[in-house]
């Protein structure tokens, strides 16, 4: 999957004793990810039956573009359940003051492996959604460094957050039940934290938590509404030097979900990661030959 990204910042003033940056201007963004979508209710777990992706990402400094890469490596978790068939992209942007998540998720074919290994091929589960969140001290806490590592968090600081997101979700549960869609709109609120360990190494998380309104638009329970927990937690651990860093990241969105009268589940949405990032000041020669090749597509 290509992804063309333009995001629009907005300059703020940095306390330069907290957060430094990088003098180059390119930077190259390489990784193994594993993206998922999970249902859980009292008694079962639902896991997606997917392979890992490798992505390639190309940014430069300072611009509001970005070129990003994925596709699929590897085998699938477990060999002995059918393979999930999904389509998972999720942008995750960090700024000075806000944050911004968006999930495009659709999955088809889960499994369980609580007590007996039980395949649920028909199960579909379908989110999209957006999270917006405002950071009360980026001037210290810089969000890039934790949990993008483009910038450098040079003591150990936090911040206050809190945000809205809105989702649409639909989950069909297969053996002959019928869809249920479900519209979700809330506010959150917690605290981001990075602890500078020494000069290379960098430990940073967040948790937030609020409540959700959801409205179901279709079955059983249709014109009913009901308010739902909700939690973001995002956790990295960061090596980093001048030229390079090496990364590892974590991000999981719960959220409750009641689509019958019996039922409450939580759907688990969300990342883990491991990314290496190379910086250069000038272009490497391989980014132009691409570039070139995609001027070249495009007259």
């Amino acid at each position: 999957m290509l992804v063309f990204c333009a995001c629009l910042s907005t300059a703020f003033a940095q306390d330069t004793r907290y957060i430094g940056s990088y003098h180059q201007k390119f930077d190259i963004n390489t990784g193994a990810s594993r993206d998922f979508v999970s249902l859980q209710d009292n008694q079962k777990k639902y896991k997606p039956n997917n392979p890992m992706s490798l992505k390639l990402g190309f940014s430069v400094k300072n611009s509001i573009w970005a070129l990003s890469y994925g596709f699929k490596i590897g085998s699938t978790i477990n060999d002995k359940m059918p393979k999930t068939k999904f389509f998972d992209f999720q942008l995750h942007h960090y700024e000075q003051k806000y944050i911004i998540d968006l999930y495009l998720q659709r999955y088809k074919g889960f499994y369980s492996d609580l007590f007996v290994m039980q395949p649920y091929p028909q199960m579909q589960v379908r989110q999209y959604g957006v999270e917006g969140a405002y950071l009360f001290n980026g001037e210290r806490f810089s969000a890039k460094a934790a949990f993008a590592q483009s910038e450098k968090q040079l003591r150990s600081a936090g911040s206050i957050i809190a945000g809205t997101g809105t989702y649409f979700n639909q989950v069909d549960l297969g053996a002959g039940e019928k869809p249920v869609d479900n519209v979700q709109i809330g506010t959150s609120a917690g605290y981001a934290y990075s602890y500078v360990i020494n000069e290379s190494w960098l430990l940073s998380g967040a948790l937030s938590g609020g409540i959700n309104a959801g409205v179901h638009i279709s079955g059983e329970r249709k014109g009913k509404m009901v308010f739902m927990p909700n939690t973001l937690s995002r956790l990295s651990f960061s090596y980093n030097r001048e030229n390079w860093t090496l990364a590892l990241r974590a991000l999981i969105n719960t959220r409750h979900y009641s689509p019958f009268t019996s039922d409450v589940l939580n759907l688990n949405a969300g990342s883990l990661q491991l990314a290496f990032i190379w910086r250069f000041y000038e272009t490497p020669v391989f980014v132009e030959k691409i570039i070139d090749k995609m001027r070249n597509y495009s007259r």
